[in-house]
């Protein structure tokens, strides 16, 4: 667990998600669980595990930018999933589901927020 804390704390950095100057930034929502990926061509069963990241200003009632990132692992294989721009859907645990990309190997950032439909 430590493990992937430090990574995604890395990846966050990596990602330019770091405090800034007078911006802050704090995890408002720790998505968890197993999930769908689904993309033009394949669906997968995967373990994911992201951090809704706002990024706010001076005063501490103004909402900002939020980022949803992290990493996810593909199940009953040996791969990892590849750095792409082709827009993959990850459908969470609970029902939702949101847009993302991998950035990363086995890394993935969201494109929008999430939806519930």
């Amino acid at each position: 667990m430590r493990d992937t804390l430090t990574r995604m704390k890395k990846l966050m950095h990596d990602l330019g998600i770091a405090a800034r100057g007078k911006q802050m930034t704090r995890v408002v929502e720790l998505l968890k669980g197993e999930g769908k990926l689904v993309c033009s061509m394949a669906e997968n069963i995967v373990t994911y595990h992201l951090e809704v990241v706002e990024e706010t200003g001076i005063a501490p009632t103004s909402s900002g930018l939020r980022t949803i990132a992290g990493c996810v692992a593909l199940l009953y294989t040996d791969l990892e999933l590849q750095p792409s721009l082709e827009r993959f859907t990850l459908h969470l645990q609970d029902g939702r589901r949101l847009q993302v990309f991998c950035k990363r190997p086995g890394w993935i950032v969201a494109t929008g927020g999430i939806r519930n439909d």
